[in-house]
């Protein structure tokens, strides 16, 4: 029950960090919006689906992975610490290497 107790915090703890996360990246791209000046002569949204369609693919694959090992770890009593605290179990590290070869 104590352990369950636990890891109920921890993954709060986790959510708690996502959100915050997400805030600041809309925060970030916020400000950007605002503030930055373009130096050349497209719009910004034109600049912007430029490089959306141009990424489309190399960022939903990668977000695929990270999501992947962020549920894995979310669920997972044993990973839910992050990687520092342990080798992690078989899925993890079977997801963090698909990960890792997605970065490479």
């Amino acid at each position: 029950m104590n352990a369950d107790r636990s890891f109920r915090l921890v993954q709060r703890g986790v959510v708690i960090s996502m959100l915050a996360a997400v805030l600041l990246t809309a925060v970030a791209f916020a400000a950007v919006g605002r503030y930055w000046v373009p130096l050349n002569s497209l719009a910004t949204g034109q600049r912007l689906l430029i490089a959306a369609k141009t990424d489309l693919f190399v960022v939903l694959w990668l977000a695929i992975a990270i999501s992947n090992v962020a549920r894995l770890r979310f669920i997972s009593p044993i990973d839910i610490a992050g990687s520092g605290s342990g080798p992690g179990s078989q899925e993890i590290q079977i997801a963090a290497a698909f990960l890792q070869n997605t970065l490479e």
